[in-house]
């Protein structure tokens, strides 16, 4: 089980960091109910599929929410 939470915490790390990079003018939020940035949609897919999988997870971000700084799987941190 601490095997497959790494190897799922490194993919969404690096997923968390390709959306920081991509994130201008707020581009991973929905315009017109359509996510403007592929790579969140692919993120938010992950996470959904942790809460079907009942695997606790939280996501930090920076004081001023622009951008994810680490996640946390069942009790692993994982930083960007």
């Amino acid at each position: 089980m601490t095997e497959m939470i790494k190897k799922i915490g490194e993919s969404l790390v690096i997923k968390m960091r390709v959306v920081n990079m991509v994130r201008r003018n707020n581009e991973y939020i929905f315009d017109n109910n359509i996510r403007t940035n592929p790579f969140f949609s692919e993120f938010v897919g992950m996470t959904q599929m942790l809460k079907a999988m009942d695997i606790e997870y939280d996501i930090d971000y920076n004081e001023d929410v622009t951008q994810m700084t680490a996640i946390t799987i069942m009790g692993t941190r994982f930083e960007v």
